[in-house]
């Protein structure tokens, strides 16, 4: 009976920037929240999505239908294409990263972590991101929203620096809870991106 449980738990897989690998931060909030998902981070700071993509690679033949990825890496596709990385690359990457995940049948959930510098609306990477996920038919959340939802009149007083927010701030904790709700009906996305 334990062996048959074992294998029926899904795997939530972790696709993002070192605001995904912090320790206390989203990712151990919401693995003690939802201890019935086996967890697997292939998150690697200071990258954009194409590190993800060829993490989302080197794992395809892991992912199993049903599974669910958290990809949240939208903070360093901004950061890093204001002349680092080519923004066409970065998005095409993207893409291809979350139509494979559609054809192996897992779910898709997109986290938006903004830039301390950019609380005051989303920045253009943002919004080709939330208008992908409608697209495909996969939620997404931003910490604006969980801020705003909790009255949080001075969100950057939440963050520890540009980019990483406090693991203690009670917005972490609602994006937690909307992520865990997301990810327990999560499905693969029904639409294809055009790359």
């Amino acid at each position: 009976m334990a062996a048959e449980a074992r294998q029926e738990q899904r795997t939530l897989w972790i696709v993002g920037t070192s605001v995904s690998i912090e320790s206390g931060g989203y990712v151990a909030q919401l693995q003690a929240a939802a201890p019935d998902w086996r967890l697997r981070n292939l998150s690697v700071g200071d990258q954009t999505s194409m590190m993800g993509y060829l993490r989302v690679l080197q794992h395809r033949a892991q992912f199993a239908r049903g599974d669910v990825v958290v990809w949240e890496y939208s903070l360093l596709d901004h950061l890093l294409t204001q002349g680092l990385f080519d923004r066409g690359d970065v998005r095409r990457a993207r893409r291809f990263a979350w139509n494979l995940l559609r054809e192996l049948g897992v779910g898709l959930v997109v986290l938006f972590t903004p830039p301390r510098e950019d609380l005051g609306a989303r920045t253009e990477i943002e919004r080709e991101c939330a208008e992908d996920a409608a697209r495909m038919g996969a939620p997404w959340f931003d910490l604006r929203d969980a801020f705003a939802e909790l009255g949080i009149d001075a969100p950057h007083k939440h963050y520890r620096d540009d980019r990483h927010p406090r693991v203690d701030s009670p917005a972490v904790a609602r994006w937690v809870e909307r992520l865990r709700e997301a990810i327990a009906g999560a499905a693969a996305p029904a639409h294809a991106l055009d790359e």
